[in-house]
């Protein structure tokens, strides 16, 4: 008889200990659930975009590069040259983004002799967002070009030109004409009519 009690006894006990074990366990888990609640990773929440909500990248590519100056003996020249030309002109143009420099047209050189006047035009795109939303045609008519007979080298013309169209601005504040001028890139003199050339695109209001 005490066999079986004794038996039953430790039976119990063993009963007794897995249980606490469990129990113990249980609220171990709890508790670190608890702790780590308040700084659980919710990828839900890693939201925002950069620039602000709401903004839309805007940008302006100038078509300068193809510009037409054309004289008024009818002659032309497709875009200014590279190689002469200050560098930067070929750029996208974010609000605020300034270019400011020369650029050279070059021609023969009985084409600059007898000219009156000439006419810059060429295209400035207006993007958003990487799409298309307008675009705008610039032009600058700059009369008073005529050299004096024999009048050779390089002469300076004052101008004072200025056009903004959809947020974007250009301006012309002097022209050049060169007759059988030295170049750095060229083995042979060159003639040209050089511009000097400022374009920005307005801030964002």
């Amino acid at each position: 008889m005490k066999c079986a009690i004794k038996g039953i006894a430790l039976i119990f006990g063993i009963i007794l200990i897995i249980s606490a074990a469990i129990s113990g366990c249980s609220v171990d888990d709890t508790a670190a659930n608890s702790e780590n609640g308040g700084n659980s990773i919710d990828d839900s929440q890693e939201t925002g975009s950069f620039g602000g909500e709401g903004k839309e990248a805007v940008y302006y590519w100038p078509w300068i590069s193809h510009g037409e100056l054309l004289l008024s003996n009818g002659t032309s020249s497709g875009g200014p040259d590279l190689f002469e030309s200050s560098p930067g002109f070929i750029a996208e143009f974010s609000p605020g983004h300034r270019f400011s420099g020369y650029l050279y047209w070059l021609f023969d050189r009985e084409d600059l002799l007898e000219i009156e006047w000439a006419d810059l035009a060429f295209l400035v795109e207006r993007y958003e967002s990487n799409e298309w939303i307008s675009t705008a045609e610039f032009n600058f008519y700059m009369e008073g070009l005529t050299l004096s007979p024999g009048e050779e080298g390089t002469i300076w013309f004052d101008f004072d030109q200025v056009n903004s169209i959809d947020g974007f601005t250009v301006s012309i504040r002097e022209a050049r004409i060169g007759i059988d001028q030295d170049s750095d890139y060229s083995s042979e003199p060159i003639n040209y009519i050089a511009l000097q050339v400022e374009m920005t695109a307005d801030q964002a209001p």
